[in-house]
């Protein structure tokens, strides 16, 4: 059980050259978009949706007539 008056406190242990070099190299003025990791893209969803109901048409169509 932990009591509600307990306190944690977090120490710094990084060389404080570390932190100063991290924040100049950062730049969070920038508005560029995150660069393409890869990963698939949005149209093969798109596709793979249009043709799940192009296919759902057909099956439909076909069992309509017999």
């Amino acid at each position: 059980m932990v009591s509600p008056t307990a306190s944690v406190t977090v120490t710094n242990t990084f060389p404080d050259e570390a932190v100063a070099e991290d924040d100049e190299e950062r730049d969070n003025t920038s508005d560029d978009w995150l660069p393409n990791a890869g990963g698939p893209s949005v149209l093969i969803l798109v596709a793979g949706l249009l043709a799940l109901a192009f296919g759902t048409v057909l099956v439909g169509r076909r069992r309509r007539q017999a």
